[in-house]
């Protein structure tokens, strides 16, 4: 596997974690602390019922703009090209997470806490299916 193919992989699987992206591009822009920063337990957020509906729309957003955003990156050839690509859907799931209602942060708040909470995935995965 090449280079650039190992590339493609690894950011198709990290554009189908957002909450991934999120925290990178929230670290990129300095307003998010580092993983190893933040409080252990993550499970223990509580999350209202207007945070659950606006986490919702917000992955269904970021679900659509990964699927958009794969076909162009497949037709990459270079690292750069990529990058740029990398860079444009981060950029719109930005703001599809902000337009949710959300700061970056809440959102992958949220989404780490849902890891790892049963009960907080069912209420995500009942919202996502009743907007």
């Amino acid at each position: 596997m090449t280079s650039l193919n190992r590339y493609r992989a690894t950011f198709a699987a990290s554009l189908c974690a957002g909450a991934v992206i999120f925290s990178n591009a929230a670290l990129a822009q300095g307003t998010a602390q580092p993983p190893a920063a933040q409080p252990p337990a993550a499970a223990l957020v509580e999350v209202d019922d207007k945070q659950i509906d606006a986490f919702a729309q917000a992955q269904g957003r970021v679900t659509e703009i990964s699927q958009k955003w794969q076909a162009q990156i497949d037709g990459t050839e270079t690292e750069a090209e990529m990058q740029s690509v990398q860079e444009k859907a981060r950029k719109e799931m930005v703001i599809a997470v902000q337009n949710s209602g959300l700061t970056l942060e809440q959102y992958n708040q949220i989404a780490m806490a849902a890891q790892n909470d049963a009960e907080l995935q069912q209420r995500i995965r009942a919202a996502m299916t009743s907007g």
